[in-house]
């Protein structure tokens, strides 16, 4: 799902993030990041958004779940076959003109 050099890198953050003195759990993070990307894809619903803003926190959402999935040393192969059923699941349902 991620390459090598993200998952190097979430990995080598939760080392340094277990050691570290005053220490946040990562879901804490994961629940941050989340709500700063709903509040840039509301304001772009508005038509007050800046596209890069979305990126940018697109970018944190992404790097924070795969921090936090690390963490619990979840299997990225499950959760990639699950995404591909999810998208063949989806695809077939537009086949078939339904929502």
């Amino acid at each position: 799902m991620f390459d090598s050099e993200l998952m190097e890198k979430a990995t080598l953050l939760v080392r340094k993030d277990f050691t570290a003195e005053k220490r946040v759990p990562q879901h804490v993070y994961l629940i941050e990041e989340m709500s700063e990307l709903i509040k840039e894809v509301s304001k772009d619903q508005r038509h007050k958004g800046n596209p890069d803003n979305i990126k940018e926190e697109i970018a944190d959402v992404l790097c924070t779940i795969l921090t936090y999935s690390s963490s619990i040393d979840l299997d990225f192969d499950d959760v990639r076959n699950i995404m591909i059923k999810k998208f063949d699941r989806g695809i077939a349902r537009l086949d078939k003109g339904e929502q």
